[in-house]
């Protein structure tokens, strides 16, 4: 197909036909037992910490999954630590490896259904288990502790502390003298409650100002002339939620003489395009093989040309390239995820700083059906053109219907920033 350019974000998508003389089929992975109590990191952060049955909230980690995950999910582990229960969406293991991520609870009801105990007071281990092959019991990562009363409301809490905030405080560095100045605290997770004393050194100014959405702002025009060392000291509600933290010294010089000169300088513009152009010459497998134990056919084959050209040499925002594949058709259905594949840059660009994704085993669930990352380019990274490959793989069962199959595997581009 004909190259798509990009100026501003968008998706770039192509389209690439692959036809196959075997079949295939999914497996599901056994879920694996998890331990109690959870060895993670106390400091999952949800987006709501009570509510109601009903509610979903979703959650934040505070860090990612090690390098090689190829998914991250949520579960919920009962009081015994018998067993445990996913609660939400797969994270891509792309997503999850690339810094804290966000992901979805189903409603919270399901969790004490989940383990028969609905109507019934009880607290539950919420947590990420970060798995770097299908089936295993996954690496924990982050967990709150959610505690259920009888009538399913419920409250989160930290485990064996409180989430760690941070503070910082901004505004002017240097006002006239009698000039009103706004000073703004931000106070990361932004689900911290609780308020913020603004202070003149030991001094306060004013009385606390509740926290919003993760920031706080005070104003003044009563401040001398000379230099005012301004911190904010952020105090939580609940203390055993969140702990108290204090910003850096923020300097505000009030009065002086001041004077501007306006400097000009005139950079042309040489920000080219982001372009992907996918080979359309369509992918033909091997004829399937016999396996010695003649339970599964075989078909391995290569993925044709995916060509990248990044030509944005001033914003120079990074990017990714990905992959998904529908179900085969032909004298039977074949589940997508069948397909696996093995990732490679073909033809590096001149900095040498595209990373192949994932390798993605045929039978894996989520897989390829569900997309899974072809290459990237970190921000600043990905100029000039790329050539993108992948040995593809697929296994049948030998009891496959007989024929030829074909599916539709479509690649698409995005900016990364």
């Amino acid at each position: 197909m004909k190259a798509i350019h990009l100026k501003r974000p968008a998706v770039l998508v192509g389209l690439v036909a692959v036809a196959f003389g075997a079949v295939l089929v999914v497996s599901t992975a056994a879920s694996a037992a998890l331990p109690n109590p959870l060895v993670g990191q106390p400091g999952l952060v949800p987006s709501a910490t009570s509510g109601g049955p009903n509610d979903a909230p979703t959650f934040t980690t505070t860090r990612p999954c090690a390098t090689g995950t190829q998914t991250a999910d949520v579960d919920a582990v009962d009081p015994s630590g018998l067993f445990g229960q996913q609660i939400g969406p797969s994270i891509s293991g792309f997503d999850a490896t690339q810094g804290p991520f966000t992901g979805t609870i189903v409603n919270m009801h399901g969790i004490q259904d989940a383990f028969g105990e609905g109507g019934t007071a009880a607290a539950y281990e919420i947590a990420i288990y970060c798995h770097a092959l299908a089936g295993d019991g996954g690496t924990p990562l982050d967990y709150v502790i959610v505690d259920f009363k009888a009538d399913g409301t419920w409250t989160m809490r930290f485990g064996s502390g409180p989430v760690q905030t941070q503070t910082s405080v901004s505004g002017p560095t240097n006002v006239s003298s009698n000039t009103n100045v706004t000073l703004t605290a931000t106070v990361t997770p932004a689900t911290a409650v609780g308020s913020v004393q603004f202070k003149d050194g030991s001094a306060n100014l004013g009385g606390p100002v509740a926290v919003s959405g993760g920031t706080a702002q005070f104003s003044t025009a009563t401040l001398a002339d000379g230099p005012h060392p301004i911190t904010a000291v952020f105090t939580p509600t609940d203390s055993t939620a969140f702990a108290p933290s204090t910003s850096d010294v923020f300097t505000v010089t009030v009065g002086g003489l001041t004077g501007t000169e306006t400097i000009t300088v005139n950079v042309p513009s040489s920000e080219g395009t982001l372009t992907l152009t996918v080979s359309p010459t369509a992918v033909t497998m091997s004829t399937a093989a016999l396996s010695a134990d003649n339970t599964t056919f075989e078909s391995t084959g290569t993925l044709s040309d995916v060509t990248v050209n990044d030509g944005r040499n001033q914003s120079h925002p990074g990017w990714r390239a990905s992959g998904q594949v529908q179900d085969f058709t032909g004298p039977a259905t074949i589940d997508g995820n069948s397909l696996g594949w093995t990732p490679m840059v073909k033809t590096p660009n001149p900095a040498l700083d595209i990373s192949a994704g994932p390798a993605i085993l045929p039978g894996t669930n989520p897989g390829l059906k569900q997309g899974s990352g072809l290459a990237s380019a970190p921000a600043g990274a990905g100029l000039g053109t790329t050539v993108l490959s992948a040995g593809l793989d697929l296994k049948v069962p030998a009891t496959q219907a007989a024929g030829n199959y074909s599916t539709t595997l479509t690649i698409t581009l995005l900016p990364t920033a």
